[in-house]
C-alpha cells in the first residue's frame, strides 16, 4: 500500500476570505504607491515652476500654487498628528467655520519662501 500524505483542505469561505484578504492588501499597496507615485511627480513639477508664478491664481479662483501647497502640507501634517495620536481633533471639531483654519494655513505658508513651503509639504 502507498502511504498517503495528508491532504490539507480549505473551505469555499477560508478560501474566499483569503482571497479578499489578498485584494485588501493588493488595494491598499496600490493606493499607496499612487500616493507615492504623485507625490513624487508634484515634488518634481513644483521644483520645475518659476518664482514668479508661486502667487499667481490659478484655476480654483482665489488660490495660488503656494496656497495649495500650503493647504496640503497643512492637512498633510493633520495626518501625521492624528497617527502619532498628537493631534488637537477638538480645535477641528469645535471649529465654527473649517474654512478659518483652512485659512491660517494658507497664511502661514503666504509668509515662506516657496521652497520652505515645499519642505513643509515633504515633511
Amino acid at each position: 500500500m502507498l502511504n498517503r500524505l495528508p491532504i490539507l483542505t480549505v473551505t469555499t469561505q477560508q478560501n474566499t476570505e483569503f482571497k479578499m484578504g489578498l485584494q485588501r492588501h493588493v488595494y491598499e499597496l496600490d493606493a499607496l504607491t499612487s500616493v507615492k507615485v504623485n507625490s513624487q511627480f508634484l515634488d518634481q513639477y513644483l521644483q520645475q515652476v518659476n518664482l514668479k508664478l508661486w502667487d499667481k491664481e490659478t484655476p480654483a479662483k482665489g488660490w495660488s500654487i503656494r496656497d495649495t501647497i500650503s493647504h496640503l502640507a497643512d492637512y498633510e501634517e493633520l495626518a501625521a498628528a492624528v497617527i502619532a495620536g498628537e493631534a488637537d481633533l477638538e480645535r477641528y471639531r469645535s471649529a465654527s467655520d473649517l474654512d478659518v483654519i483652512r485659512q491660517e494655513a494658507v497664511e502661514k505658508g503666504r509668509k515662506m519662501r516657496p521652497q520652505d513651503v515645499i519642505e513643509w509639504w515633504r515633511n
